[in-house]
Parts: structure tokens; sequence; C-alpha cells
């Protein structure tokens, strides 16, 4: 059910690399021909691994130094991989923040209970515990929320990244009865989004889990009306 309005992305390029003089032929390759797959002290990694472990480490640099600090090397030794790794997978740095933000949109809809296909009283249930576990996902995406509205060239990613969260809690209140509501959906999101900066601000678990049953209880008077009104 997806927003015909939502924005597409688009494959961004792969870099490049060019063996060094004197490097060994595949069967024979070293770390410094091929710096993405070598973890430093410890196995070689694979390159899906290596591509995941680096957008995680993104997301940990940003939330403890902001954008400013997303280098290249600060990213693959927060990854624990060899110097070259990040320019290995990505380009650009600007690719591999895009890259990191598409990751963590992906994994956040997949642990979250934004995407559910029981009881409106699991919708948004594990807010707290993932606030609690996973603080930086949300420290990152506030952050690119807060850059894009200053450098709009990180605003269709922004975008598109809130496409992907309103069209999963739209999928799911369309499962929970609610028909297929847009509006409701981004007043949803909001709500949840929201009582996410406040954790990261109160630290009051209390409060969010507050939060989020009252939600619960204002969209269970919502069905409950839409049923009554179908039914008349």
């Amino acid at each position: 059910m997806k927003n015909p309005t939502s924005p597409q992305r688009k494959p961004k390029a792969k870099a490049r690399v060019k063996a060094k003089a004197g490097a060994p032929k595949a069967g024979g390759e070293t770390a410094a021909a091929k710096p993405g797959v070598m973890r430093t002290g410890a196995e070689p990694v694979r390159r899906g691994e290596a591509r995941d472990a680096l957008c995680a480490a993104l997301i940990r640099v940003v939330a403890r130094s902001g954008l400013d600090g997303v280098t290249y090397r600060s990213v693959a030794a927060e990854a624990g991989l060899s110097h070259g790794a990040a320019s290995y997978h990505f380009a650009t740095r600007e690719e591999m923040i895009h890259e990191a933000l598409v990751w963590a949109s992906r994994h956040s809809i997949q642990v979250s209970r934004i995407s559910v296909d029981g009881t409106l009283d699991n919708l948004g249930a594990n807010l707290p515990e993932l606030m609690a576990e996973y603080p930086e996902e949300s420290m990152f995406s506030f952050e690119l929320v807060l850059a894009a509205v200053r450098r709009p060239e990180l605003a269709s990613d922004v975008r598109a990244s809130y496409y992907d969260f309103i069209d999963a809690v739209r999928n799911s209140l369309a499962r929970l009865g609610f028909g297929d509501n847009l509006g409701l959906a981004r007043v949803v999101f909001a709500t949840i989004d929201g009582l996410s900066i406040q954790h990261l601000i109160y630290r009051d678990t209390r409060a969010t889990e507050e939060g989020v049953r009252t939600l619960q209880q204002l969209l269970h008077l919502a069905l409950d009306a839409a049923r009554k009104e179908g039914s008349g």
C-alpha cells in the first residue's frame, strides 16, 4: 500500500578500487587490494556483513559526535575494520550517510511494533524497550532531521525514511480495521516519533509507556466509533 508520492531512492554509484601495483590478483588478494573485507586484528568479514557493520558504526559515530564526526577513518575504526574499508564500500561520505539512514529505517521497522498483525495493544508497545536498547538509532535519525532543515540535499533521504515508517503504520492500521487512512497513519507515527524524542530527553520509561497506552486507548475509541458508524 505504498504512498504514490513516496520518493524512489536511486541506487548510489559504487566505488571502484584499483589494485595497487604489485598487488596479487584474485586468489592471492591482500588486505591492501581489498580493504573492505579485513577486520582489524580478526578474521576476514564478508562484504555484506562489512557494509552492515559500517552502517551501524556510522550511526554510533553520529550519536556520539554528530554528522561532523563522520569520516571514512572514524567509521571504519568504530566498526573495527581496516582503514580503507569505508572508502571501498562507499564512493562518497554522502553515500555512506544515505545507506546508514536506509539501514537504520529498515532495522527500526523490523524490530519495532509499528508494523503489526496482531491486536491494537501491540502497536508501539515495545517503544520504551527499543529506546533503551537502540538509543543511537533515534539520536542518528533526529540528527539527520535537524541537519536536513539546514541542508536541503539531505531532505529527500529523510523524507523517504519518514515515508517508509508512515507506510508501515498505514499498513498496520489497515490490518487492524482502520482501512486505508494515510492521515491517521501520519498522526500515529508523529506521536510515536514525538514520544521517542521525549524519551531521549526525559529518560522516563514510565512516562513513555503511559504515552503509548494513551495512544492505544485513543485508537480503540476511534475504531469503536468507526465500527458503530458502519453498523448504523
